[in-house]
């Protein structure tokens, strides 16, 4: 996926793409940056999101030009009730989400990520 994320998890946004849900942590800050996307509808980002595996590396750019890589540590089946995907960690965490299975929104697939490397700063 190579697509600017936007704010807010509401469906007008991830409708549109790669979601950030407010108040989660930024690319390779402290805590659980927490981005959701579609499987199966309109742009799909996470149409593959299934087949990250634990070691896969995930790299998130942040606006600022800093590149945060995190590695797969795990992938869980959870009900759209699980809001607890979304709490902060001490640690800097990735978690993505989408509905599962591919095209029915009966549960999420959630992936959970974790920090490998301090990010970068790039200057223009």
């Amino acid at each position: 996926v190579d697509q600017p994320s936007r704010e807010g998890v509401h469906l007008s946004v991830i409708d549109r793409g790669v979601a950030h849900w407010a108040g989660t942590a930024q690319a390779g800050g402290v805590g659980n940056m927490v981005l959701a996307g579609h499987r199966s509808t309109k742009t799909a980002p996470f149409r593959n999101v299934d087949r990250l595996g634990q070691g896969d590396q995930i790299r998130v750019s942040a606006v600022d030009g800093r590149t945060a890589t995190y590695e797969v540590v795990e992938t869980l089946i959870v009900t759209p009730a699980d809001i607890w995907i979304a709490e902060q960690t001490e640690t800097p965490t990735l978690t993505l989400f989408s509905c599962h299975p591919k095209g029915s929104a009966r549960l999420r697939i959630v992936v959970r990520a974790e920090l490998v490397d301090t990010p970068v700063v790039h200057f223009p």
